[in-house]
């Protein structure tokens, strides 16, 4: 076998291992007045592992193979000195999702993606248990949203969230685990995106950027 053969033999080998062998993801964390996300991802069943934490003005890494720490990272924000009292400035919460809820409003696209995300849940295995609250800028956004909670919830996927209609918020804490294998995934998201509804929306993404090319050739 000539030296190219054997690389390309060995890069195949090794696609073929990161699409048929499992990655396990656990995590845990909390969005509101306190932010902070720790999780950690195996593959392999932990021959490699990757683990990070955030939170405020923090991030740490550590890199393990065969349970060994080969590599730990991070970055620390430091905080400045204020001089006097500081006035609590309570922040706007600019959470918005007027665009996203517009368009999966449309019939065939919203199928389409309870579908996906369906087949999403089965294929990651979820256990997940989310508690909080959420609301739109618009109570019509914010009902739309309950619904497709109330979808969503079910024995593995446990939602607490209460909806808000007199503001825009979002507050979330919890805890996941998870198991998906990439080949069944990928299997998903192609299927996806062939998929009439979504298969018109990136057509239509991509004549409109060969025509827009073609028209600034012209112009040249």
């Amino acid at each position: 076998m000539t030296p190219i053969l054997v690389i390309m033999t060995a890069a195949a080998g090794m696609l073929v291992l990161l699409l048929i062998m499992p990655f396990d993801f656990t995590g845990r964390g909390e969005w509101g007045d306190i932010k902070y996300i720790e999780a950690r991802l195996k593959w392999a069943g932990g021959l490699a592992a990757i683990g990070f934490a955030v939170r405020e003005g923090s991030f740490n890494t550590t890199l393990s193979i065969g349970g060994l720490t080969l590599w730990r990272g991070g970055k620390k924000e430091k905080s400045l000195p204020h001089p006097g009292k500081q006035k609590t400035v309570k922040k706007k919460n600019d959470f918005n999702l007027r665009k996203t809820i517009e368009l999966l409003s449309d019939g065939e696209l919203f199928k389409a993606g309870i579908a996906f995300l369906r087949r999403l849940v089965r294929a990651f295995r979820l256990d997940m248990k989310l508690s909080g609250r959420y609301g739109a800028d618009d109570p019509a956004l914010t009902g739309l949203l309950a619904g497709l909670v109330a979808l969503i919830n079910g024995d593995r996927i446990k939602l607490k969230m209460q909806p808000v209609f007199t503001e825009a918020v979002f507050e979330l804490r919890g805890a996941l685990r998870s198991r998906v294998i990439p080949a069944e995934l990928l299997g998903i998201c192609l299927t996806l995106l062939w998929q009439k509804p979504v298969r018109r929306i990136w057509l239509s993404v991509i004549k409109n950027k060969m025509k827009f090319k073609k028209e600034a050739a012209q112009h040249v």
